[in-house]
């Protein structure tokens, strides 16, 4: 930021915003001292506060030179000992720089090496250009975190070209990242951690104090801190700041929207506010406040066409590429017009504008796109896969792009921590776009996307083991180890699909000619220690309550009533032709169904409810016969004088306080309900586990 004079407002900060504070009356001595760590202000340092926060921590964590200035390069110099990653492979440094233009953190990682001194470890890095404060947490290779305690490592850099001065955002930095709730605070960096709203203003002060060339852009934090600690009697000081802020020369557009932020957000003042947007929107035509007034009349619209226009007549008047220039709290979000954009056009069923926006698209919208443009577009009368694939391969490029690009929303993750959080979070969308490329088969490319995905999930989602041994499967003999590895550990994990389930029993059998051993086999790869615990945590919540009756005729016509199935145990699935999970979860029912096949005493009925298509019950014999379900379907019906198929659906989602679908009841011979669970975890034979489970221990009830 600018160094222009702004003494009057320096001035207005000591004597007219903080004269009625005595705490903040203090006056201190130019010189250095340590960074106090407790919540409570202390007298100012405006020299470089360059030590770590707390004798303990000085031990551990020094910087050099010891009194770094701003852009300077740094040696940085932390013994593990008697902190959480002592003795722990791998620690790496976590630097975090406050970016004052911008109000966020940046993130950088650290390596760090053996030291000179025995036990410690050293690494040299330069802090984010400009950056006046940073703060550090040391992280091992398992994940194990040192950030002192909870308390923080911090260090205030010093003013390169004003001796005896902290730099700009010092004391900012230093407030507000100890003050999470303030909302400029490192996501994550505390548990706890935090001071009060007087001594978040008094640091807030200082920073101004200080450096009082940035305080008309920083007014709506100023003023946002100055609130929370005197909500009574804020508003007489909130007024004069801000009038001194606005009688300054040269403000540029960032100093006239803190000031006009101040009226509108904190004091609520919209004449003051309109007057001044005018006097912005009159020098800065191009402007935020223009940009954002176009934004959200547009935003507003609700008509497709109207919209349509709308958007894209704002994206020829305020194009992207020549976007304002302002502080990223400024910025628009173009990502959420080129999502409505793509999505009004998919409505016309014209997939153009993906083709044309996805390489714009930022992280946040291309997961969206994913899920809303291929993912869920896959079905009669949209998309076929082999219309979609050029839609999923053009959006997960771009995910893969972005590994190594990190977005400047998620400046606060470090290089590292992006792409652990990009692997993660991309994670169910390159599985689906595996599945996608072995449907359509293209088997190489399927095998490399099924293979990186694996290596985030590591077996415990049972889809993609299912893509990687359907794979692995069609592969043959060269294939057959690992194929073994990934059926095995799947079941193991209990995350197996029923095709997994055969094979495996295949391959058992073809080693073992006449298939004995192979049920204790079996039991042997299971987690016996899992199983038994989800059974016991399955007992704890089973229930005792009455249900009522209902008589729904099934896809033949015939007539079932639940009060002519007392003696036997009945489970109750609850599904829609719509419903994704409900579809999703029914191999795994099927298996649960197959274990009781030949039980009498065991009844399987899935309730088709809340269809709206008129030629539901033709969509449920295909889907049922398509995908080999042998089950019986009852329909749901109209309640008396209600205008949706889902009669007894409602009754029970009423009487239970339950909601969504799947949704199953576990009823017992004695006609008393047992249990409900709702909803489909992904693996089929851990559902057909605890619906194995929940029909003995009904049936064992007392």
């Amino acid at each position: 930021m600018r160094r222009n004079s702004f003494a009057a407002l320096a001035l207005a900060s000591l004597a007219g915003l903080l004269s009625a504070s005595p705490v903040f009356a203090q006056k201190t001595k130019v010189k250095v001292k340590k960074t106090p760590a407790a919540s409570t202000p202390a007298a100012a340092a405006p020299t470089p506060a360059a030590n770590a926060p707390a004798d303990d921590a000085q031990q551990s964590f020094r910087l050099t030179p010891e009194r770094p200035k701003v852009g300077e390069a740094i040696t940085l110099s932390y013994s593990p000992a008697g902190t959480p990653v002592a003795g722990k492979p791998g620690v790496r440094a976590v630097v975090y720089s406050f970016d004052l233009d911008h109000l966020r953190w940046v993130a950088q990682d650290v390596a760090l090496r053996p030291g000179p001194k025995s036990g410690a470890l050293t690494g040299s890095f330069t802090p984010l250009a400009g950056a006046g404060f940073t703060a550090y947490k040391f992280v091992a290779a398992d994940g194990t975190t040192d950030n002192h305690h909870d308390q923080g490592y911090f260090y205030m850099l010093a003013d390169a070209t004003r001796p005896g001065l902290v730099a700009a955002g010092a004391n900012m930095g230093y407030g507000v990242l100890r003050k999470p709730d303030f909302g400029l605070g490192i996501p994550g960096y505390f548990e706890k951690y935090t001071i009060t709203s007087d001594a978040l203003f008094y640091w807030l002060n200082q920073e101004l104090r200080y450096h009082p060339e940035n305080g008309p852009a920083l007014m709506p934090q100023f003023l946002g801190a100055l609130k929370a600690y005197q909500p009574d009697t804020y508003q007489p000081r909130a007024r004069h700041g801000l009038a001194l802020a606005g009688s300054q020369p040269n403000l540029r557009e960032p100093d006239l929207l803190g000031i006009y932020s101040g009226y509108a957000s904190v004091l609520g003042d919209k004449a003051k506010a309109d007057s001044l947007a005018q006097v912005i929107n009159q020098r800065f035509p191009q402007g935020y406040l223009a940009r954002q007034a176009k934004f959200s009349e547009v935003n507003k619209l609700r008509e497709v066409p109207q919209k349509l226009a709308g958007w894209e007549a704002f994206l020829q008047a305020y194009p992207p590429e020549a976007a304002y220039q302002a502080p990223a709290r400024y910025a628009i979000d173009y990502d959420k017009i080129y999502q409505d954009v793509i999505l009004l056009r998919m409505s016309q069923h014209d997939y153009s504008a993906l083709t044309f926006y996805a390489p714009r698209l930022g992280y946040g919208g291309l997961v969206n796109m994913y899920y809303k443009a291929v993912q869920v577009s896959i079905r009669p009368g949209l998309l076929t896969p082999a219309q979609a694939l050029p839609y999923a391969t053009l959006l997960m490029q771009r995910m893969d792009a972005l590994r190594d690009q990190r977005p400047p929303e998620f400046a606060y993750l470090s290089p590292l921590e992006w792409r652990q959080y990009q692997a993660q979070t991309s994670n169910p969308w390159r599985i689906h776009y595996a599945g996608l490329l072995a449907e359509l088969g293209q088997t190489a490319e399927a095998r490399t996307y099924a293979e990186q995905a694996q290596r985030v999930a590591q077996y415990k989602l049972a889809s993609l083991n299912d893509i990687q041994a359907g794979l692995l499967h069609a592969g043959g003999a060269a294939d057959k180890a690992q194929l073994q590895k990934v059926l095995e550990t799947s079941v193991h994990l209990n995350q197996a699909s029923p095709r997994m389930l055969d094979w495996l029993r295949e391959s058992y059998l073809a080693a073992h000619p006449g298939g004995t051993g192979y049920e204790q086999y079996l039991a042997g790869l299971q987690d016996q220690t899992a199983k038994t615990a989800a059974r016991a945590d399955l007992a704890s919540k089973m229930i005792n309550k009455p249900i009522a009756d209902f008589a729904l005729r099934d896809l033949d016509g015939q007539l079932v009533r639940l009060s002519e199935l007392r003696g036997k145990t009945v489970v109750l699935d609850f599904w829609a032709t719509w419903c994704v999970p409900c579809k999703a979860s029914f191999p795994g029912m099927k298996l649960a169904q197959e274990r009781f096949k030949n039980d009498p005493n065991v009844v399987f009925l899935f309730i088709d409810t809340e269809e709206t298509e008129p030629d539901y019950k033709a969509q449920v014999r295909d889907f049922l016969t398509t995908k080999n379900f042998p089950f019986r379907v009852l329909l749901d019906e109209k309640a008396p004088g209600g205008k949706t198929l889902d009669a007894v659906y409602s009754q029970y989602s009423k009487a239970y306080q339950m909601s969504g679908i799947p949704q199953k009841l576990i009823i017992d011979p004695s006609g008393s309900l047992r249990f409900i669970t709702v909803g489909y975890g992904g693996s089929p034979s851990a559902l057909a586990d605890e619906m194995q489970a929940m029909v003995e221990l009904a049936r064992a009830a007392k």
